[in-house]
């Protein structure tokens, strides 16, 4: 069910760039051991990811 939703968060082409670049740093954090802000980085990721997905939704349907 999340892979329909991960193409529509990327098709655009500034958000597929920005989730790139939010993924490093998620992983960064994570060899740095960095649990707080790494999970801060994912509910981050995640809510941006979300914020697209609606974008694209909302012109589809309007």
């Amino acid at each position: 069910m999340i892979s329909p939703f991960r193409i529509i968060s990327l098709t655009s082409t500034t958000r597929f760039t920005n989730s790139l670049i939010e993924h490093q740093t998620i992983i960064d954090l994570i060899l740095k051991k960095d649990k707080q802000n790494a999970c801060i980085e994912i509910k981050t990721h995640l809510k941006l990811a979300a914020i697209e997905i609606e974008h694209y939704l909302k012109k589809k349907i309007l």
